[in-house]
């Protein structure tokens, strides 16, 4: 089953209610960039089609790999997990053991969870949140990934920008714009009012 933008809002709202509508962005943001929640896994190499049906929204590994050789002559490999996992490549040459959950619920309580319980990120998210350069350090500092974070906060942004656009909310970084350029006019109007009147 395919989960829209506003399906996921929905679910993440309900279970993370204490989370600011910034911090709901940034966990939406993750689990959008890394697996379209659960749906729509950005791997080119198989055996990641059975991600499309695992309700894994933040790409979570799980149980031990194996590989077992097949066809004539025992050259190629098939790779298979424990129970409750499938594999997939993440980066390099061997594949990792992804989780599998019965619902897209369950799937987002992991991620939510896990991200939650980690000092870093759990912080950033119960603090309001920050931004999606800040979460991508935080992320990269607990280990979540291993890719460039530059990169990371780069997608990171592009997927809650895109979200946003879906869900008909502010670009990320124009409401913290916004609102620090109504206070500053407001300081600049203020100021120049009080100048004019005490001539």
């Amino acid at each position: 089953m395919a989960i829209s933008d506003a399906q996921a809002r929905e679910i993440l709202a309900k279970l993370a209610p204490d989370l600011t509508s910034n911090a709901l962005d940034l966990l939406q943001g993750v689990a959008r960039f890394e697996t379209g929640y659960g749906n729509k896994w950005a791997k080119t190499k198989p055996p990641c089609d059975e991600g499309g049906d695992s309700n894994n929204w933040g790409a979570i590994k799980t149980g031990k790999l194996a590989a077992y050789e097949v066809g004539a002559g025992g050259g190629a490999k098939a790779w298979v997990c424990d129970a409750g996992g499938f594999p997939c490549w993440d980066e390099g040459d061997t594949p990792h053991c992804f989780k599998t959950y019965l619902t897209p619920e369950a799937g987002a309580k992991a991620m939510v969870e896990l991200l939650l319980k980690r000092k870093e990120t759990g912080d950033l998210l119960r603090g309001g949140g920050g931004t999606p350069g800040e979460m991508a350090q935080a992320m990269k500092k607990i280990g979540y990934y291993t890719t460039d974070e530059k990169k990371y906060a780069a997608a990171l942004k592009r997927n809650i920008d895109d979200m946003r656009a879906a869900l008909g909310t502010a670009p990320s970084g124009v409401g913290k714009w916004v609102a620090g350029g109504v206070a500053g006019l407001s300081a600049v109007a203020i100021g120049f009012l009080g100048w004019r009147f005490s001539k």
